[in-house]
């Protein structure tokens, strides 16, 4: 995806999660976290935009850098956004542990994807040799 249309798309997302926030807080109970929808929003769209540059991206290693990145960030930032809905509205007393769960699964898919590149690198080198 082009630049253009990720700040695009993200700026209509923003822009929609903002007015759905506001209604919330005019027309609901403005006792509930709305900005939840804003901090949403902001979640998807830094995940439009990683994913984006990884489109974009042109060599392959760098792809793979901006893949690998894209993923790892996106689990930490769903960890974030699920652990907030969980204790401002299910009000649960352990939620914290998603983010710990998040980034756990991060390291785990970011050390499984090293270990699988520097196995291919020895076979490349075994193979020159």
């Amino acid at each position: 995806m082009s630049k253009k249309l990720v700040n695009a798309i993200s700026g209509c997302i923003i822009m929609v999660c903002a007015i759905g926030c506001v209604m919330g807080y005019v027309m609901g109970d403005s006792s509930q976290p709305w900005w939840l929808i804003m901090f949403a929003g902001v979640v998807i769209c830094a995940m439009l935009t990683m994913f984006g540059n990884y489109s974009r991206a042109e060599k392959p290693d760098e792809k793979h850098k901006a893949l690998i990145g894209a993923i790892c960030a996106s689990v930490s930032m769903l960890s974030v956004l699920i652990f907030l809905i969980l204790m401002f509205l299910a009000k649960l007393p352990y939620s914290w542990i998603v983010v710990m769960v998040g980034g756990v699964l991060s390291g785990i898919i970011y050390k499984i994807d090293e270990a699988v590149r520097n196995d291919k690198k020895e076979k490349d080198e075994k193979k020159k040799k």
